[in-house]
């Protein structure tokens, strides 16, 4: 029989029982003598060790006080945390911060918000509040606080100055700690239109033709973080109308857009880029957008779904827009397929745009300019900017877009099957202008500078 059997809850609650358990000594704090057999019990639970104290109404009282003192203190620091956590969310929002990295060091828990594309410090704390700010972070997020060996998923919902964003957080643990990024998703922010995304008239009109097409593959290429997502949302609210099905598998749904039908992937229960694919292709789409292509299965699955009259739209990982044919056919797509379905590959980066408050000229724009044939016999006028307090001393406020495209005109589309090399096929579209020559444009119009130009492009 439990020993615990033996005890009852009305005897306990009159004795004012108070189990205080610390270092494997169990103390019982008492008014009065405890009975021998809720005392035989208590023994026989504690393995025989029970060491008992008896203390008076004053005693008892103190013990109550303290407790209530140490909880008040608690709640105070709760608080605190709490305050913290939702000052460092509101400015980050107000600051127009894409993302939010809480990060452990060895002495202090570093705050950095990422601004206009670059990193920038903006609070520390003691290291002593590391886990409390983190744990508030993952309550919010709906985290198992008690999970730090895992890396961790989940959304925020908070309402800012009137409007509901939406956060990203990702946990990963670290030899300090857990390390948390929280992705800013404020959809107030992002242009869901072509028009504004600055591209040259040439490409926006190449791309504007081929969003309309009745079938085909159009692709968005580009590093992590270069606004390839935007531009196909902005394509897809630009064509979307009740009279066409849109469909698109995400990972994960960035922004949700009114009549657009969304589906994040799960991995775990076997719902991938692919699988969703054939799910889609009975579900009488017009119009698919794909994520990512990631591997063989998904790309020929886009290509098929392209071939058999629907407009597909996705992005790939390529230094360039003509880099996408190589890539896919390096996959093992086949050149025929290949020829048969692609339109149009975009390349783009971002760029910082100069502060137009501070920005100045820039008397060694023409000296690093010189060293690339693309000025050859121009002596343009350079920009730089010194830091205000309207851009926070950074000399930037917001980024622009640099943009290329490679068209399949008919002669591209007969060279596939000769596996072509990334320069080879750009000599077959004669008019094609690099990302290098819309970003020299941008610098030219004092739009940014040659050295943040340099940072994102690479120029010959």
């Amino acid at each position: 029989m439990n020993p615990h059997d033996h005890l009852d809850r009305d005897a306990l609650m009159a004795h004012r029982i108070l189990l205080d358990v610390q270092e494997g000594r169990a103390n019982v704090l008492a008014e009065n003598h405890v009975p021998h057999d809720m005392y035989h019990a208590l023994w026989v639970a504690n393995g025989g060790v029970f060491p008992l104290d008896y203390v008076n109404g004053d005693h008892w009282e103190a013990q109550a006080q303290a407790s209530q003192e140490h909880h008040e203190d608690r709640t105070s620091e709760e608080k605190r945390i709490i305050r913290w956590v939702q000052d460092l969310i509101q400015d980050a929002v107000l600051q127009k911060a894409s993302d939010i990295h809480i990060e452990p060091q060895a002495k202090t828990l570093s705050v950095r918000f990422r601004l206009d594309g670059h990193l920038k410090v903006v609070k520390q704390f003691g290291i002593e509040y590391k886990d409390e700010i983190v744990s508030r972070v993952k309550v919010l997020a709906d985290l198992d606080i008690a999970e730090k060996r895992q890396p961790q998923d989940g959304k925020i919902h908070l309402p800012i100055q009137g409007k509901t964003i939406d956060f990203r957080v990702s946990t990963l643990p670290t030899g300090f700690g857990e390390k948390v990024v929280i992705r800013i998703l404020d959809q107030s922010q992002v242009r869901l239109a072509i028009q504004a995304l600055g591209m040259p008239t040439q490409v926006e009109s190449a791309f504007h033709n081929v969003i309309r097409a009745p079938h085909g593959m159009v692709l968005v290429t580009g590093p992590t973080g270069s606004g390839k997502t935007t531009t196909l949302y902005a394509a897809l609210n630009e064509i979307k109308s009740e009279q066409i099905n849109i469909l698109t598998i995400e990972d994960p749904i960035e922004y949700q857009i009114e009549g657009l039908n969304q589906i994040q992937v799960r991995p775990q229960i076997g719902l991938t880029f692919s699988q969703a694919l054939r799910s889609f292709l009975r579900q009488d789409p017009n119009v698919i957008m794909v994520g990512e292509i990631r591997d063989l299965e998904t790309a020929e699955m886009a290509v098929r779904a392209s071939l058999t009259g629907h407009l597909v739209f996705s992005t790939l990982h390529t230094n360039s827009s003509v880099g996408a044919v190589p890539r896919l056919l390096d996959m093992g797509v086949e050149p025929f397929l290949l020829a048969s379905s692609l339109k149009l590959s975009l390349a783009q980066r971002l760029v910082r745009r100069l502060c137009s408050a501070c920005k100045t000229l820039d008397p060694h724009g023409l000296e690093i300019a010189k060293t690339y044939k693309l000025l050859e016999g121009q002596t343009p006028s350079f920009w730089t900017s010194r830091g205000c307090a309207v851009c926070n001393d950074s000399g930037f406020k917001g980024r622009l877009g640099v943009f290329e495209a490679f068209v399949l005109t008919e002669s591209i589309r007969e060279a596939l099957p000769r596996r072509l090399s990334e320069a080879q096929l750009t000599k077959l579209q004669p008019d094609f202008r690099d990302i290098a020559h819309h970003g020299i444009e941008l610098v030219l119009a004092g739009e940014t500078s040659m050295a943040e130009l340099l940072r994102e492009v690479v120029l010959n």
